[in-house]
């Protein structure tokens, strides 16, 4: 791992992987933290607003299929907030059907799982950085 991970404004940025799955949420989270960056972790939409209340991550990991608050319910709150809007949001999701939804989810980018894992880095990346 790196001493000093990507940084955003002189700080190490910063992911919130928001997933039901403890193993995607390991896997991905081990991923990041290796390649540097500061790793937050939700396992539902509810629980993702509720961070977001106090965090500011350069980037969001969202699946779309979980209980309690799902991604589809999630991103709608998340769009309704100006300060939350902003945040890229990259959806992850296993759904065949989920192009059906994009123009409802609005993603900065979406991405099928199961992820490869180079790809999602750079595109973590990319979005870290225009921060």
């Amino acid at each position: 791992m790196s001493d000093v991970g990507p940084a955003v404004a002189g700080r190490t940025a910063s992911v919130l992987i928001v997933d039901d799955d403890a193993d995607n949420r390991e896997v991905l989270g081990e991923v990041l933290s290796d390649a540097g960056y500061s790793v937050v972790f939700a396992r539902d939409g509810a629980e993702a607003l509720a961070l977001l209340r106090g965090l500011r991550p350069d980037v969001i990991l969202l699946d779309l299929n979980m209980p309690i608050m799902d991604g589809l319910e999630f991103r709608a709150a998340q769009r309704r907030d100006p300060a939350l809007a902003r945040i890229p949001t990259v959806v992850m999701t296993a759904l065949d059907h989920f192009r059906q939804w994009i123009g409802e989810l609005a993603p900065t980018e979406m991405v099928a799982k199961p992820l490869k894992l180079a790809q999602l880095l750079s595109i973590v990346r990319r979005y870290a950085q225009a921060s």
